[in-house]
């Protein structure tokens, strides 16, 4: 690649623009959610991707609450990272756009 061509360069992504700090919440929220399994939350299954299971129903519940985290975020609450959650439910999303289970 030509230094200079800005061209050629902005046809490909740019992850190397995703900002660490957003990106290092992310994956701790996927860590987070990777820790328990069960109905109830309680047994541990490392690396489950249970969501990825879900149909359109299940999404349009993760989109809920998404757009829940975001208002408990704007109020003031910072009990928990519902930025994180939110774009994690975004992220959910996107996926599930890519795979055809909703449109």
């Amino acid at each position: 690649m030509q230094i200079g061509n800005a061209e050629r360069s902005e046809r490909k992504p740019m992850y190397h623009k995703i900002p660490a700090c957003a990106l290092r919440r992310l994956a701790e929220r996927y860590t987070e959610g990777s820790r328990y399994d069960g109905p109830d939350g309680s047994m541990k299954i490392p690396a489950v991707q249970n969501w990825q299971q879900g149909n359109a129903e299940f999404f349009a519940d993760a989109f809920n609450h998404l757009v829940e985290h975001l208002f408990r975020w704007a109020s003031g609450d910072r009990t928990d990272d519902h930025l994180a959650a939110a774009a994690w439910g975004c992220f959910a999303l996107m996926w599930a756009q890519e795979q055809g289970i909703i449109s």
